[in-house]
């Protein structure tokens, strides 16, 4: 007992001093992207009415000065359609019930369409005639 004692002791008198004296800097990685990527399933006929609203989604994502999402057509796997959403502030957007990029594109949203009920509505037809979904996030590195 008493030599675990000693060694327990020493463990944190090491982690202590080394931590003391190690300095750690903040390093950015420029070359990542993070992304919120969505599968969807539509419903039934509904395939032209979703590329329209998403041409409109794009549109107010270049008015708002930001990337628009990259739509997938999936070739296998469960799910026919994948959404990439590019998240201009990285992961820390997941810190906000609205980000700064969030609000800013939907005041963008809100100046294109004439009105916060018009793009509300736009975005309840969005999942109306959205079957199924989930979604993940992820981030891509550049190559080094």
């Amino acid at each position: 007992m008493k030599l675990m004692k000693t060694a327990i002791l020493a463990t944190v008198a090491f982690g202590l001093s080394v931590s003391a004296h190690a300095q750690v800097e903040v390093k950015e990685d420029p070359g990542r992207t993070s992304y919120r990527i969505l599968y969807l399933k539509l419903e039934d006929g509904k395939w032209d009415r979703f590329e329209e609203i998403v041409k409109t989604y794009n549109e107010i994502t270049v008015d708002a000065g930001q990337t628009p999402a990259t739509i997938m057509h999936m070739n296998s796997g469960d799910w026919p359609i994948m959404v990439m959403i590019p998240m201009a502030g990285g992961m820390a957007e997941m810190d906000y019930d609205t980000s700064p990029s969030d609000a800013k594109w939907r005041n963008a949203g809100i100046k294109k369409l004439g009105s916060k009920d018009a793009l509300q509505a736009l975005d309840k037809e969005m999942g109306e005639i959205i079957a199924n979904s989930t979604s993940e996030l992820g981030h891509t590195h550049a190559p080094k």
